[in-house]
């Protein structure tokens, strides 16, 4: 054993044993955890091996200083808790005991014999061995040996130990080094009298004095959840202990998968993702644009209207996707409402439809909301029909409006609907007030040398709506923006406003978490929020790493009370490990709670 830590000690009055300060029993101050359930138990009673004081005292036990000695023993190994050679905790006057029997034996020597596997060294499979999928993968076999110390002993036999040995013992060991053995051939020969054959190198071992058990960090105890998360218990609620109180770990090997059931479909919620399994009307969307959706007024009691609605625009906007209409970030869109300070948006489709606007919808379909306030005008995902229903509502309303459309070219002129062409003429009152290009040349200010060419990322990725991924592509089309707002309504921090959004090269879109009235029910849908993480009483880690260009990437993310506190992003160059990156992203995680 050694001494590991200094604590705080009790004596529990029903076993006479010495107890740490955290194994007080909260249903009776004066006894320990294992005395309590005993106590609850009346067979347990019946046969209590430490029958209970008759004269006990009703106040909370005196503690006293104590060392908690841990054991070195590697026979005991993940069997701390046994009385016979695990951990325990001693008082001073017991500590005095011990230093004083040990001074009159010290120079004793105590020999306990191990087996190979308890020294570390299993030949053969173990029941708790963990495998490295890639190595089962390429058929990697484990490398196992026989203790160095076990190999030490056979090789350094005499000829004279060796033939006062069995035979049948005397050939299992010759056995055992020829299949087993581990040792260097130069160590090997200046042993004089070996019985056996020397051929393999041997590892440098341990002290026999400390063993490395000694010094190994204690388990953390895994605990089985009483409660399903996601359906009995979820993060924001209090938190699930051990009757002890002690900490624990608990690992969450598979996705949580939780179905719903509509009229005649169910719903599979998973990873981030609502998916529809009716074998006709089959669709997948994000769950946050899920969650959103089924908190709107329209559909909160009509959930089976929605499964069809969801199923109409998901077909819908794979086919917007066919003909190439790109559909803007969300960058550019917040940038585009700040001119008009809209409120509703004009087209796009149900699963695509952002919830920064109060009010969404196309034509005579309302995906939330009203169809009032300023808008904003998505005008290429939009029908004939729909183009020329909202040119007519547009001479008879004042309400400020912001168009985002193609620029259309001579080329294609002949193309143009009666709806396009009356953009393009001066039938609607309003002005092209903003042009934006697909590729810009930068120069350096106040010359006119060419430096580079920015290649914008203002559209989001085909499909993003259908895991919900926030991936940008290069901008591919001239875009225009129109508005019937006067020129002194649309200030420069405007325009720039939309130009930096435009000109953006990040490779994804923002994801920034807005907890308020419009956003909210949005970004709760996530699996992270379904599960109450957000409003965990506590502080969240995440981690995670990529390789990209050639570079691998890690970024790490630390959350208290729902509120971020750590952000960060690291890439290196070159091709490094792959797995460096993401310990590397472990261990600031680790550092950055320090203190």
């Amino acid at each position: 054993y050694r001494a590991e830590d200094i604590t705080y000690v009790w004596t529990c009055p029903a076993c006479d044993e010495i107890k740490e300060q955290d194994e007080v029993s909260k249903t009776w101050k004066d006894i320990c955890h294992e005395c309590a359930r005993r106590k609850k138990s009346k067979n347990n009673r019946r046969h209590n091996p430490y029958p209970r004081s008759k004269e006990r005292s009703a106040n909370k036990p005196t503690l006293r200083v104590g060392v908690q000695c841990r054991t070195a023993d590697p026979r005991y190994i993940d069997l701390n808790q046994k009385k016979e050679g695990g951990n325990f905790t001693l008082d001073v006057p017991l500590l005095r005991i011990i230093l004083k029997d040990m001074q009159g034996s010290q120079n004793e020597t105590c020999t306990k014999w191990l087996t190979t596997s308890q020294m570390g060294f299993a030949v053969m499979r173990e029941q708790n061995e963990v495998d490295s999928g890639r190595d089962v993968a390429w058929g990697k076999p484990t490398a196992r040996w026989l203790a160095p110390q076990a190999t030490h002993y056979i090789q350094n036999l005499t000829t004279d130990e060796a033939q006062a040995l069995p035979t049948d013992l005397r050939e299992a060991l010759n056995a055992l080094l020829l299949e087993w053995g581990k040792y260097d051939e130069k160590e090997c020969g200046r042993v004089q009298g070996t019985r056996f054959n020397c051929g393999k190198p041997t590892l440098h071992w341990e002290s026999a004095s400390t063993p490395r058990a000694a010094y190994d960090p204690d388990r953390i105890p895994a605990m089985q959840i009483p409660r399903s998360i996601n359906e009995e218990w979820f993060y924001n609620q209090e938190v699930q202990r051990q009757e002890n109180g002690k900490g624990y770990v608990h690992i969450q090997s598979e996705a949580i998968t939780r179905r719903e059931r509509i009229g005649m479909d169910t719903l599979q919620h998973k990873e981030g993702q609502v998916i529809n399994t009716s074998l006709t009307q089959g669709w997948a969307i994000s769950s946050m644009q899920w969650n959103h959706l089924t908190r709107q007024r329209q559909w909160v009691e009509d959930k089976q209207a929605l499964i069809t609605a969801v199923h109409q625009e998901a077909e819908l906007q794979e086919a917007l996707e066919q003909q190439d209409v790109p559909f803007p970030t969300w960058r550019i869109l917040r940038s585009l409402q700040q001119v008009c300070k809209a409120t509703r948006l004009v087209g796009g489709t149900l699963v695509t439809a952002p919830p920064f606007f109060a009010n969404a919808g196309r034509g005579s379909i309302m995906f939330w909301g009203q169809q009032q306030g300023a808008m904003v005008v998505l005008w290429d995902t939009l029908s004939a029909e729909d183009k020329e229903q909202w040119v007519k509502e547009m001479h008879m309303s004042t309400e400020p409006w912001v168009v985002f459309r193609s620029k259309t070219g001579k080329a294609n002129a002949s193309a143009l609907t009666t709806a396009d062409a009356a953009v393009t003429t001066a039938n609607v009152p309003g002005r092209c007030f903003l042009t934006l290009q697909p590729e810009r040349k930068s120069t350096k200010s106040g010359t006119k040398e060419e430096v580079g060419t920015i290649k914008g990322r203002a559209q989001r990725q085909k499909r993003w709506w259908y895991k919900g991924r926030i991936d940008a592509c290069i901008n591919t089309k001239t875009m225009e923006c129109w508005t019937n707002l006067d020129e002194n309504c649309i200030t420069s921090e405007d325009l720039d406003r939309i130009k930096s959004s435009w000109n953006s090269e990040e490779e994804k879109d923002e994801c920034n978490l807005y907890f308020e009235a419009l956003e909210q029910d949005y970004w709760l849908g996530t699996e992270a929020g379904q599960m109450g993480a957000y409003g965990f009483h506590g502080i969240l880690a995440a981690t995670d790493g990529s390789e990209s260009n050639g570079g691998m990437g890690a970024g790490y993310v630390l959350m208290q009370d729902g509120n971020l506190i750590v952000d960060h992003d690291e890439r290196e160059a070159g091709t490094p490990g792959m797995s460096r990156m993401e310990k590397t992203g472990t261990y600031k995680v680790g550092g950055s709670m320090k203190g």
